[in-house]
């Protein structure tokens, strides 16, 4: 830590005064934004995804507070690069479900953390956050899931149901970008 030594010392109070163990620290450090302090406690750590009680993991923290550094730092370490968590409480609402780091950069509209997760998921672990973009209509943010790369693109059978979503719950500016890609809307 020996180039951090100038901000050692106010590091030290924030985290010793509030944080008590070792995880907190690195979801505190997580959640600021400090990938250089981050990565310096995570080098010689064995787990490079740490949890806490409900599954929620440092991907999680990075992607729900929009740090995409911390995100694009761990998805290579990382051999489950969307990890399921939850339910989890938070303060405008419940997640009664597993959620994914996926899930809550969509969420919390971080477009940066899905274009930086979307090479590494496949359709099938992305489809809840594609169905909740779609239900929301938020097309920023689901382009680059539906452009998902080889054979992990959404079939005819899933581009029928989003587009049956999107009318469904009117969100006309999905209907027209599914139907613009050529989506069999006459399929049964």
């Amino acid at each position: 830590l020996s180039q951090f030594e100038p901000y050692q010392e106010k590091f030290e109070e924030v985290i010793s005064s509030k944080y008590a163990n070792e995880t907190e620290k690195l979801f505190y450090l997580c959640k600021k934004g400090h990938i250089n302090l981050l990565k310096s406690l995570l080098q010689d750590s064995d787990d490079k995804n740490p949890q806490v009680d409900d599954k929620y993991t440092l991907m999680h923290c990075a992607a729900e507070h929009g740090q995409v550094d911390i995100v694009e730092y761990l998805v290579p370490l990382l051999d489950d690069k969307n990890p399921k968590a939850g339910p989890r409480k938070y303060e405008t609402s419940d997640i009664h479900g597993e959620i994914t780091p996926l899930f809550l950069g969509a969420w919390k509209g971080h477009l940066s953390i899905i274009e930086c997760m979307a090479p590494y998921v496949r359709y099938d672990e992305c489809v809840d956050t594609i169905r909740y973009l779609c239900m929301k209509g938020d097309l920023e943010l689901l382009k680059p899931l539906l452009q998902l790369s080889g054979n992990n693109n959404p079939g005819d059978q899933d581009m029928y149901e989003l587009l049956h979503c999107a009318a469904k719950h009117r969100q006309l500016n999905i209907v027209e970008y599914l139907v613009g890609a050529g989506t069999n809307h006459n399929e049964t």
